[in-house]
């Protein structure tokens, strides 16, 4: 990128919610530090004002419960608000910021970035009481209709989100990949691993925190050997209390829980293990989701047991690195499990052929050009701050 460029086009990406160096807000900030001042708002539990690879930090406290998210939207007023000014773009991550940033739009250019399916969400989650989550859910969906009308710059992940947004005008699909870099990490060591099955998702109860534990429970009688490793990232302290109160009472001594790491060091506990597992329950959230984890697994060069929900499954079969397994049966991923320990060569193969997949189409280098083209869509127009670097540019939704 020029140096024109770089000096010309600010861009602010914002996040209320994301813990410290989350994949995607991470990888975006990055991305954009390579052809323009790139500035994260964040609750990160970094000092304010600090510059990592070219991006500059202003960060404030996390929210540590529900109720204290209202202070930590101040949090996100008090770094975002002196940064409005000389901002050319600001790219936002949090449907909690909806309500500042739709009026913000009137006078800003602004990215609503929407990689979760929130209105999904709203149905399942646990601390919602039941009579409110379908009002929730509509509550969401009216917020994404007016997001499209005025705000109108949305980046989503699967292009089943779209029905949501029918009045953008200009939608973007990126996709939640991983980055290269992972699979540079990945050891060469395969065969000389103990079995053991890998969860780095976070924890709760729609993202098939019991299912695992069942498939633990089964897994200990019939293949004792076989470790299942489960990243210490729970939705609350009260939930983790619940998780390993089952794990001792039904005795499960093949678990073991491994200390919680930022996405960046996630291989040095994907290294460790022999498969990966993504237990997602059969939900319309999950039918919609394209897990960052399954291509940390790929990248790692591990097999892997899965939800066949249609997107994990379409990589799945693409790419002929796992099983698809059925959520609503803990049996089905034991056999897949037992399958794969069974011929170690046949799962370090099937690893492999992931890996390669990974490498040659499903990495977070590959939606770069997407990215970059989108926002010289949105900026580019009006002249100010071009995107350069376009050759081969594709844009989708």
């Amino acid at each position: 990128m020029s140096g024109n460029t770089h000096s010309r086009l600010r861009v602010v990406t914002v996040t209320s919610l994301h813990s410290d160096f989350d994949a995607r807000i991470w990888r975006y900030a990055k991305l954009i530090a390579s052809f323009a001042e790139s500035h994260l708002v964040c609750p990160w539990r970094i000092p304010n004002g600090t510059v990592l690879e070219g991006v500059k930090l202003h960060t404030f406290s996390p929210a540590t419960s529900r109720i204290t998210r209202v202070v930590n939207f101040a949090g996100v007023m008090k770094r975002l608000l002196p940064l409005l000014p000389k901002a050319d773009l600001i790219h936002f991550h949090d449907i909690d910021l909806l309500p500042f940033m739709i009026p913000l739009s009137a006078f800003k250019r602004v990215i609503y970035d929407v990689h979760e399916n929130y209105a999904d969400e709203m149905l399942k989650r646990e601390w919602i009481p039941r009579l409110l989550r379908r009002p929730l859910h509509d509550v969401v969906l009216l917020a994404h209709a007016g997001a499209s009308r005025t705000i109108g710059n949305i980046v989503l992940v699967v292009p089943d989100q779209l029905a949501e947004f029918r009045t953008a005008k200009k939608i973007a699909l990126i996709r939640n990949y991983a980055s290269e870099e992972r699979a540079q990490e990945a050891a060469d060591d395969y065969l000389s691993r103990e079995p053991s099955v890998i969860c780095t998702a976070s924890q709760y109860p729609s993202n098939g925190s019991w299912l695992l534990l069942d498939i633990a429970e089964r897994l200990l009688v019939r293949a004792p050997n076989v470790s299942v490793l489960v990243v210490d990232r729970f939705m609350s302290e009260s939930f983790r209390s619940e998780i390993l109160e089952s794990v001792e009472r039904r005795a499960l001594t093949n678990v073991r829980l491994l200390p919680n790491v930022t996405p960046t060091r996630i291989m040095e506990h994907l290294n460790r293990a022999t498969i990966g597992i993504i237990p997602a329950l059969n939900l319309p959230k999950n039918f919609k989701a394209l897990p960052t984890k399954l291509f940390e697994y790929m990248a790692a060069g591990i097999p892997v047991a899965a939800s066949g929900h249609p997107h994990t499954a379409a990589v799945l079969e693409d790419a002929a690195c796992g099983v698809c397994c059925d959520p609503d049966s803990p049996e089905s991923f034991v056999e897949a499990i037992l399958r794969l320990t069974a011929d170690p060569n046949a799962a370090r193969a099937m690893g492999a052929a992931g890996q390669s997949a990974f490498l040659d189409r499903y990495t977070w280098e590959s939606q770069h050009t997407a990215l970059t083209s989108y926002y010289e869509r949105i900026v580019g127009s009006r002249g100010q701050g071009r995107v350069e670097e376009r050759a081969g540019a594709r844009e989708e939704g």
